[in-house]
């Protein structure tokens, strides 16, 4: 075999892409020099921690030019972080394609904190723009920030799926205001069944987003799935 195994970004056309999820430990890592990872470690193949970053056309040991990102494991002080994560700040954005996800689902579960406290959705604001703004410095595409269903699972203020609907359409209503459209953004759909999938979409089909992400009951079934992408294709919101 003469296949070459070390630049990805030939072999993709047209096709759907696999977006590998970086988590803030990796780009901690290859945004580091080895001897500030392990002084005394000199591997004699590894000479540049950017080998490791697949984002890195010159020097990486292979080149894979798409990735995902969440603010739900990212530094979101962002002042902070262009120098701890300099590998995804620096990156040559004519080469490269980084989504960026909102961190919906660790803001339910409590793992995203903003400046150091949990997400306060009773002053929602703060940590909004941070997100936001942190989503428009660092993506070529970002999801919004919505509400997934199962945060009636836990302990939230959210205790129906009418809750999540209604918080998710007041930060899109957020996002609409605020945003400088530096990133196309792309809409969630949520919902367990066709009903709440139904239901979901007419509630925030208002937003003019850029395309559509699949949450919830629209991607654990398969019927559920092929139902909504026929659903967005006779009501035009795939054209374009």
């Amino acid at each position: 075999m003469d296949e070459d195994f070390t630049d990805f970004h030939k072999d993709f056309g047209g096709q759907a892409l696999f977006l590998p999820s970086m988590h803030v430990s990796y780009i901690n890592a290859i945004s580091k020099e080895i001897r500030d990872i392990r002084p005394d470690f000199n591997p004699r193949h590894l000479v540049s921690m950017q080998m490791l970053n697949f984002f890195n056309e010159e020097h990486g040991l292979f080149f894979y030019p798409w990735a995902l990102y969440s603010a739900g494991v990212a530094n979101l002080d962002m002042d902070r972080a262009a120098e701890t994560e300099s590998s995804i700040y620096n990156r040559d954005r004519d080469k490269t394609f980084l989504m960026v996800d909102s961190g919906g689902f660790q803001v339910v579960t409590g793992a995203l904190k903003i400046n150091g406290r949990p997400f306060d959705w009773a002053n929602p604001d703060e940590g909004r723009m941070q997100i936001l703004r942190w989503q428009e410095a660092i993506g070529d595409v970002a999801t919004v920030l919505d509400v997934p269903t199962f945060a009636i699972q836990k302990d939230t203020p959210f205790k129906t799926f009418n809750d999540c609907l209604a918080q998710t359409n007041d930060n899109l209503r957020f996002i609409d205001d605020n945003r400088t459209n530096k990133v196309p953004f792309i809409n969630v759909l949520q919902g367990d069944n066709n009903s709440e999938i139904q239901q979901w979409y007419d509630g925030v089909n208002w937003f003019p987003a850029s395309g559509w992400a699949f949450a919830g009951g629209t991607k654990l079934n398969l019927y559920n799935l092929l139902r909504t992408i026929i659903m967005l294709r006779d009501d035009g919101a795939l054209e374009g």
